[in-house]
């Protein structure tokens, strides 16, 4: 969309913590893929020289900005935080 609708994800500590998926309907994509942005960064399969590509932004983020598919973070692989997950999938 052309505007920021805060009600589409978990993001700017407004629930103060990660949420199970689905609880924000209102950010689901035309596929119905669900909590693409906010809630937790997730871990990619990419790499940033040593360093591991996170995407998607989180509940703890008070900048919508960091919540758009274009946005990263890089962290050391071993690096843990109650804002990073990863997203499971499974092949229909």
């Amino acid at each position: 969309g052309d505007r920021w609708e805060e009600s589409r994800a978990n993001w700017g500590q407004r629930e103060g913590d990660s949420r199970p998926v689905g609880s924000f309907p209102a950010g689901d994509t035309p596929a119905g893929h669900q909590d693409l942005a906010g809630n937790v960064w997730e871990w990619t399969a990419s790499n940033d020289g040593e360093r591991a590509v996170l995407k998607g932004g989180s509940w703890w983020d008070r900048n919508p900005a960091n919540l758009r598919g274009a946005a990263r973070s890089t962290e050391d692989p071993s690096y843990t935080s109650t804002d990073i997950g990863f997203r499971c999938l499974e092949d229909l």
